[in-house]
Parts: C-alpha cells; sequence; structure tokens
C-alpha cells in the first residue's frame, strides 16, 4: 500500500510502521515517522497437551503473485518430503490452528516485508520453533538467533532442518525459551 498512501500521507501529523517502511517514508523525505511493532501475541495461542507429529509446518499463502520470495523457500522445504513430515496448510484458523501450531516441532515462516509477524508470536506461543528468515529486520528485536528461534538463509535452511531434528533437546529448549519470552 506505500503507493496508495503516498498520495495521502500529508493530512498526517506522523507516520508509525514497520522499519522497512520508516526507510521507505524517509527517502520520500518525510521526517515524522516512527517505528512502531504492528503485531502482538494473541492469549488464544497457547500450548496444548498433543504429540508433535509434522517435522517441519508451513501456515500462510500460496499466492506466487503476493509472495514470490516464499514460493522459493516452499519449494526447497517440499523438497524434503522424502525426508521429514512436512504439512503445508493454507486457509485455516482458529482452534485447528492451534492444533496444527502445538503438532509441528518447526514451524517456518517468511515475512512479506522483513516485519516481524503475527505467525512469529503465534509460533512461539504454541511451543513450536520458529525458524525464520535471517535478514529480517525486525526479529532481533523479540527472539534471539539459537536462544529463542532459528534464523535462516539460502545457504543453511536444510542444515539447519537436519541438525534440529536430530537434535531433539536442543530443539525443544530453544522452542521453549521462545515460548517463555
Amino acid at each position: 500500500g506505500f503507493n496508495g498512501l503516498i498520495n495521502i500521507i500529508e493530512i498526517f501529523d506522523w507516520i508509525l510502521t514497520d522499519r522497512l517502511g520508516v526507510k521507505k517514508f524517509k527517502e520520500y523525505g518525510y521526517e515524522n515517522v516512527s517505528y512502531f511493532p504492528v503485531f502482538s501475541f494473541d492469549s488464544s495461542f497457547r500450548l496444548l497437551n498433543i504429540e508433535r507429529i509434522y517435522d517441519i509446518t508451513f501456515v500462510g499463502s500460496f499466492n506466487h503473485q503476493i509472495q514470490k520470495k516464499r514460493s522459493y523457500w516452499l519449494e526447497r522445504i517440499a523438497r524434503l518430503g522424502d525426508k521429514y513430515c512436512i504439512k503445508f496448510s493454507t486457509g485455516i484458523y482458529g482452534e485447528e490452528y492451534v492444533k496444527l501450531l502445538n503438532q509441528s516441532k518447526i514451524v517456518f515462516n517468511h515475512s512479506i516485508r522483513s516485519e516481524m509477524n503475527m505467525r512469529c508470536f503465534e509460533v512461539t506461543a504454541c511451543g513450536a520453533l520458529l525458524f525464520y528468515e535471517e535478514d529480517n529486520l525486525e526479529i532481533r528485536d523479540f527472539f534471539e538467533n539459537g536462544k529463542e528461534c532459528v534464523l535462516y538463509n539460502r545457504e543453511n535452511l536444510e542444515d539447519l532442518f537436519e541438525y534440529y531434528l536430530s537434535h531433539d533437546q536442543e530443539r525443544e529448549n530453544i522452542a521453549y525459551a521462545g515460548w517463555k519470552r
């Protein structure tokens, strides 16, 4: 929505946006701009006492026109289907969504705008290990890599899956620390 906003932004005294938005608005000469974390914790997401049956889960949009970058990552994950129990899902909400996250050991997430999105909070609230892109602009404001989440890049994604799916205690410790945080 940046192009749509730029035509009306003059009527506002101050702009609150994510880190990428701050950068963009400042590039266009707007100084009354501040970072504001748009997403937060929702208490309906919680730990359930159920078995974690999926090794790697992804929940979100498969629309390639919107999620061009994400499609690349999902293709890589899909190739691991012979080795791991992988669950891709879209259009899932409410208790069904909470249950799916609780059934997942690792949940892969990739943002649209390098923002800290709601899924990060949902995943950790359900006790799964959050995998998020290493070059994200906001994740480190909330979670520490290797302590409360795992940050991946083009070179290490498959190796990180292999490591954390073969080191259960370490994976569970990081997921617990993310939940606790």
